[in-house]
């Protein structure tokens, strides 16, 4: 240990005292970066930083192979790796003075890569829990040269922000050398700590705000060693290895940037840009997008890095079904994060489309669901202690078996049972309770949660053909226990944030819409009840306009409000609503969906608030809305729904639709599909899918009418298919993609969109939620052909967003099926 502590010791020294030479040479000699559309530097800032990690991770692989344990210089591939960190080295050099393009950096780092593969280092197989290791065969060449290539610009491609790259490098390299001491290998070892303690001087300078950057010499360098490091580390190279061939632990340990990398390549393919051409859409500029600051999103990335770190190496020590288990949540913790982000709806989107907005971060909240989070994985294993002394050692059951603590412990059912039940409570809105509510109603949200998810085990963990008293009773008991402990383990955390009103009890930016006169009166309850919260930003209106209201500026009008969210960081919107204003309410209802925390009310006339799913708090001026009736784990269940009923309409029955398909191409010229450009969620279009039931061009002479009962362009076949909803299948298609549901207000053409919302109120709600194939209003009322009937169908689909419920979803596929059956309500 006190060797391995001495390389980071001797690299950090080494790289400190470069670092400073280096930059004085830059700044002398010009060498650096000056602010510009990409950059965030405001001033110039030398860079070529990078030779102080180059020459501390030299310094302390030269003192390994003088003075300890020569394990690098042992090693059969050390000619070939050295020669190409020197290629890479002198690219990132020549890159930072004169500059180089995409296709001559590619072009030397290839070549870099195959003197690396000609000294021996290859991948040549991959093995994943529970099956057997893939060999690579003729692929092993390819899949080696990309592995090398690609972490070496994934980690370039990161070098965005003060200390990002650096830092990262650091956390994984750190994890390189744990890994390293599992398997043995002593090369691995020595070369990522040298490369921890070079990163780690090279930071005293770079970390925000850096005082030289670390230029194309470092973050390319940093990229091949780590991916030289890794495949070292597969190929069981120094000594033997445990981990021999496991691809699967580098790509988590070096998940940050080669997810960044991924994004962004498919990002701008899908956009129609080059590949490798630079922009501000990577990761670390999404965060700062929302709201975060420079350090925090560097350490918040950081952290990201290191937990990921952490599952590898806990998947690296424990068994195979512990291993695939870590995997899953780290994959998924990964999907997560780039939803949230915006990255999963933004490329499911069409090329051109604008970006949905996003809820803003908020540090302090991310901590708040961190203290929950572990708080309760405490309370549950706490509560699983319990419940097994109960069972086994407290006496109160009969005895009727025995098992040991350990079992429990060596095999991944207590980690299963962990994440189902944190699972159970982010579907239940626990990771969403507001600041605001009672403790009361606090405790009544988990003892429901803690209710259904002890059902569900009840029911799964029943053995007809070996009941045991003991074990149902155990069953209960640790239900309960489950609902004390994380309730108390809640009620703590809650009165120590609220004690020092921080976290989840800090004060919120708050923006006030409207500027009625009540809005003094709001203004007033603020400012005499600080335990309020509330920190207000500012007001807007429905009219934009300059100015002031009590002291506060008027921002803009309700058009503005997404990027005022965006902008200001808000997390609460208070609505002064008058007695005829539900319109008005309905309108920053629509813009905030989505985007902010929390929507609030404070009503005159409780009729104004008719139609919303409210909530009364307790000693609060103000109503709570709910735009919409479902929570979270009910919006699973409906999608889940909609991918199911979809799979087995589209592929038992693939022949039919073949066949109709014929049939369409038979009866008239023209493609089968029909395709039609619709508005979706948020507003977001997208292509419809139908099948063609009109004549090619229908629209060609008087453009975008609706159709009428005897229509003309309707071809023979398609009044056939229009009458039996044949037409509407392959909009089941839609529903997979996401962009649509089985059940919803039926999506419109942006043409008549942009007419209806100016003609029709309320029509912007329909936009809440992904339009459906059906819908209430489909099985209440006939195809529209004029005005009129869009308004008639408007008061049915205000029904459904305001009963939403899968109950009312089974309702109206119901009713779809008997209607389609009959012919009704169609052309």
């Amino acid at each position: 240990m006190i060797s391995h502590l001495l390389h980071i010791v001797v690299a950090f020294a080494v790289s400190a005292l470069v670092v400073p030479v280096v930059r004085r040479v830059a700044t002398l000699r010009g060498i650096g970066d000056h602010p510009g559309e990409r950059k965030v530097n405001v001033r110039f800032i030398p860079r070529m930083g990078g030779v102080g990690i180059i020459v501390g991770t030299a310094a302390a692989v030269v003192l390994d192979a003088t003075f300890g344990s020569r394990a690098i210089a042992g090693m059969p591939e050390t000619t070939g790796i050295a020669l190409s960190l020197g290629l890479i080295v002198a690219l990132g050099a020549y890159d930072d003075v004169r500059g180089v393009g995409s296709l001559g950096k590619l072009s030397v780092q290839i070549l870099a890569a195959s003197f690396v593969i000609t000294g021996g280092l290859m991948v040549h197989q991959i093995r994943v829990p529970f099956v057997d290791p893939i060999p690579l065969g003729i692929l092993a060449l390819p899949v080696t040269l990309l592995w090398l290539v690609g972490i070496t610009n994934a980690v370039n491609l990161i070098d965005g922000l003060d200390g990002l790259a650096a830092g990262v490098s650091a956390v994984a390299a750190a994890t390189f050398a744990v890994l390293g001491m599992y398997a043995g290998n002593d090369a691995v070892v020595v070369l990522s700590l040298a490369l921890v303690g070079a990163c780690g001087g090279f930071l005293v300078f770079n970390f925000h705000p850096a005082t030289i950057f670390m230029g194309d010499t470092g973050s390319l360098f940093l990229g091949f060693f780590l991916a030289t490091i890794s495949l070292m580390l597969m190929s069981g190279s120094g000594g033997p290895s445990g981990l021999s061939s496991s691809l699967v632990l580098p790509v988590m340990v070096l998940a940050v940037p080669i997810v960044d990398t991924s994004i962004a390549f498919f990002r701008r393919i899908r956009k129609g840009m080059h590949p490798l051409k630079p922009d501000k859409e990577h990761i670390h500029h999404r965060l700062m997008d929302l709201g975060l600051t420079h350090r925090q999103t560097v350490v918040m990335t950081y952290t990201a890095a290191a937990l990921l770190g952490t599952m590898a190496l806990f998947t690296a020590r424990l068994d195979a079904m512990y291993g695939l288990v870590l995997l899953v949540i780290s994959f998924g913790a990964i999907y997560a994060g780039v939803r949230r982000l915006g990255y999963v709806e933004e490329m499911a989107a069409r090329s051109g489309d604008p970006r949905p907005p996003i809820q803003p971060l908020s540090i302090a909240r991310i901590i708040d669901r961190a203290f929950l989070l572990t708080g309760d994985t405490v309370a549950l294993v706490a509560a699983f202690l319990i419940s097994y002394w109960f069972r086994f050692h407290s006496g109160w059951l009969p005895p009727d078996g025995f098992v040991s603590l350990e079992t429990y412990l060596i095999s991944p059912g207590m980690l299963i049972l962990v994440v189902g039940w944190l699972a159970l409570f982010w579907l239940a809105g626990l990771y969403d309770i507001p600041w605001d509510v009672s403790r009361v109603d606090y405790v009544f949200s988990i003892l429901k949660a803690s209710i259904v998810g002890t059902a569900v085990l009840f029911v799964f963990t029943f053995d007809p053909d070996t009941p045991t008293f003991g074990g149902r009773v155990t069953a209960l008991v640790y239900g309960a226990t489950i609902a004390s402990t994380v309730s108390l383990m809640r009620m703590a955390i809650v009165s120590f944030e609220r004690h020092l009103q921080i976290l989840g009890f800090r004060r919120r930016n708050t923006l006030i819409a409207g500027t009625l006169p009540s809005a003094r009166d709001l203004l007033e309850e603020i400012r005499l009840r600080p335990g309020l919260q509330y920190g207000v930003v500012g007001f807007v209106e429905r009219s934009p306009r300059s100015g002031t209201f009590e002291g506060y500026p008027v921002l803009g009008s309700y058009l503005d409000i997404p990027e005022l969210v965006r902008r200001m960081n808000v997390e609460e919107i208070l609505i002064v609503a008058g007695l005829e204003s539900r319109e008005e309410i309905l309108d920053v209802v629509t813009r905030c969906d989505g985007i902010v925390p929390a929507v609030k009310v404070a009503a005159t006339d409780a009729e104004v608030l008719s139609g919303f799913r409210t909530e009364e708090i307790v000693g609060h001026p103000l109503m709570r809305l709910f735009p919409l009736n479902m929570v979270r784990w009910q919006w699973g269940v409906k999608r889940l729904i909609d991918v199911a009923v979809s799979v087995v309409v589209l592929v038992p029955l693939l022949p039919v639709w073949a066949v109709v398909g014929l049939l369409i191409k038979l009866d008239s010229r023209g493609p089968i599909l029909f395709r039609q450009e619709r508005v979706g969620k948020k507003g977001r279009a997208f292509r419809l899918y139908k099948f063609r039931s009109m004549v090619t061009d229908a629209e060609k002479e008087t453009g975008p009418v609706w159709a009428t009962p005897d229509d003309k362009r309707v071809t023979r076949l398609g009044r056939f298919i229009r009458r039996y909803r044949i037409d509407e299948v392959p909009q089941f298609i839609n529903v997979l993609k996401g962009e649509m549901s089985l059940v919803g207000p039926r999506p419109e053409r942006p043409y008549f969109v942009d007419q209806l919302e100016r003609e029709v109120v309320f029509y912007r709600r329909r936009l809440l939620v992904r339009p459906g194939i059906t819908g209430w209003a489909q099985v209440k009322h006939r195809y529209d052909t004029s005005l009129d009937d869009v308004r008639k169908k408007i008061t049915y689909d205000l029904y459904y967003l305001e009963n939403m419920s899968l109950t009312l979803d089974l309702k109206i596929m119901l009713r779809t099926f008997f209607v389609a059956l009959s012919g009704r309500g169609t052309h």
